[in-house]
């Protein structure tokens, strides 16, 4: 388990919504379930079509950023993610960038 004091948010990330030194696997899970998908959007980027990665990720570069780290949090999906970014975002990522 890892805590605020491993990770602490930055001051432009704002104030941690949790307390992450309280939140085992079962709290978390538990804590997910009172979050609409909806919520979690305004928050983050969220969709299953790598294209829309691609276009939100495109207009990061056209912002001017030089570095972008991609992160899937599906344990399950690691695989699946790591074999279709490389074959449909990042190509197209090294022809932008």
């Amino acid at each position: 388990m890892l805590g605020d004091h491993d990770f602490p948010w930055s001051e432009e990330e704002g104030e941690s919504g949790f307390a992450w030194s309280w939140l085992g696997a079962a709290e978390f899970d538990a804590a997910g379930e009172s979050i609409r998908q909806d919520e979690v959007a305004k928050k983050m980027r969220v969709s299953a079509d790598p294209e829309r990665h691609l276009d939100w990720l495109l207009a990061d570069l056209e912002l001017g950023f030089e570095e972008i780290d991609l992160h899937c949090v599906n344990r399950g999906a690691q695989e699946r993610f790591i074999e279709t970014f490389g074959e449909r975002v990042l190509p197209e990522l090294r022809k932008a960038g």
